[in-house]
């Protein structure tokens, strides 16, 4: 918590809020880097197909957008408090 927070009073629930909607912004950004990276590399998976590009690369490719489809899975597992669940 932050020295400038209020830990009691008339003030903490309004405290408590500006907390939970700075994490919940900061979280947004993260899923929605996550979505666009997941979508570049379906973009460029999908580039190297119709391309007939090396095999090879084509499963890197798909490696590396799995690698990010699990970051995202976890990026909305994180997001869910216990309050939530």
């Amino acid at each position: 918590m932050s020295l400038h927070q209020f830990m009691c009073g008339p003030f903490l629930s309004a405290s408590y809020a500006i907390t939970q909607f700075g994490e919940n912004m900061y979280q947004m950004i993260l899923l929605n880097e996550a979505v666009d990276i997941y979508n570049d590399y379906q973009i460029k998976i999908n580039e190297a197909i119709s391309n007939s590009d090396d095999e090879e690369y084509i499963m890197s490719l798909q490696k590396e957008s799995d690698y990010y489809d699990q970051i995202f899975q976890i990026s909305i597992g994180a997001g869910i408090t216990l309050y939530e669940a």
